[in-house]
Order: C-alpha cells, then sequence, then structure tokens
C-alpha cells in the first residue's frame, strides 16, 4: 500500500475530528498528521502505533492492509 493509500485511510479514520484534535492526542504535531494523511510522509513505527491505538485499530489496517490475511475461524 502506498504512503497515499495510507493517508486515504488515516483521513477515513479521523472522520469529524479536527486534525489538530487528533495530533495532540496522539502526541505528533497537527502538520506531521496532514502531510501523513497528503501521503507526502510515513511515519515511524512507534508513530504508526500511536495512530493504531487512537483509532482502536491494528497497525496493519492502515499501514499493511494487503500484507494480512484474515484467518478462518
Amino acid at each position: 500500500m502506498s504512503t497515499i493509500d495510507n493517508g486515504k485511510k488515516l483521513r477515513e479514520l479521523r472522520g469529524s475530528r479536527s486534525a489538530k484534535e487528533v495530533s495532540d492526542a496522539v502526541g505528533i504535531s497537527e502538520s506531521a498528521l496532514l502531510m501523513y494523511e497528503r501521503g507526502e510522509r510515513n511515519p515511524r513505527d512507534d508513530i504508526k502505533a500511536m495512530l493504531a491505538d487512537y483509532f482502536d485499530v491494528g497497525i496493519g489496517d492502515i499501514f499493511y492492509p494487503n500484507n494480512f490475511t484474515k484467518r478462518e475461524a
């Protein structure tokens, strides 16, 4: 998945929340979050983990969805 696709997923997860609200909660700058959303930068692994935790999803759901396969129950 490209950084642009990751950015779209981040923007989708953010929904109606402001970039400031999310960035403050995660502990990153608003400009960094917006660059991730625009696909201009890819976050470090620790930031990926904080974003996934904030949105209550797995890191792979945002950044590596094609690398994981769902197991049958």
